[in-house]
């Protein structure tokens, strides 16, 4: 599988880097690995980015069976840096820790979310794309907005 990853991240003209994404993911597993599990093939390629030198992984929320397959690889691969994206729900959230997540990605902002991590060492990334939920974010976090050179 890691010669598929790699020649796929070479086909994009991402040269020797592996970037695993949900499109390898899914590109694995339709291409290659139809009779597989889907849970089987996200592990797979997983270990493939891994033994390729990737360091910092995201497994997305519709990966099927996304917190065993976490647990897995926390499990076989204790010093990585491995999390939950797409993360929405504070249940999904505490589950993801309780399997291991250093690190939890949100498209948006969830406040639930936030405040359940404040002061852990779970590392919450929430997004925003426009400078009022930027601001949102900073304010529900106490802290002020920092410009360059600041």
């Amino acid at each position: 599988m890691l010669k598929e990853l790699k020649d796929r991240s070479s086909d994009s003209g991402q040269g020797e880097d592996i970037n695993i994404t949900t499109d390898i993911l899914i590109f694995s597993y339709k291409r290659f690995h139809k009779s597989q599990p889907y849970a089987e093939v996200a592990f797979e390629a997983a270990n493939a980015a891994i033994a390729g030198g990737v360091s910092v992984l995201e497994i997305v929320m519709s990966t099927p069976g996304v917190f065993e397959v976490l647990q897995q690889l926390v499990k076989e691969h204790p010093k990585m840096t491995l999390g939950v994206g797409t993360v929405l729900r504070i249940e999904d959230a505490k589950t993801a820790i309780n399997a291991g997540a250093k690190f939890l990605m949100s498209p948006a902002i969830v406040k639930d979310i936030m405040d359940h991590v404040q002061g852990g060492e779970v590392l919450y990334i929430p997004g925003a794309m426009t400078p009022t939920e930027v601001l949102r974010w900073t304010n529900l976090i106490g802290g002020h907005p920092r410009t360059s050179g600041a």
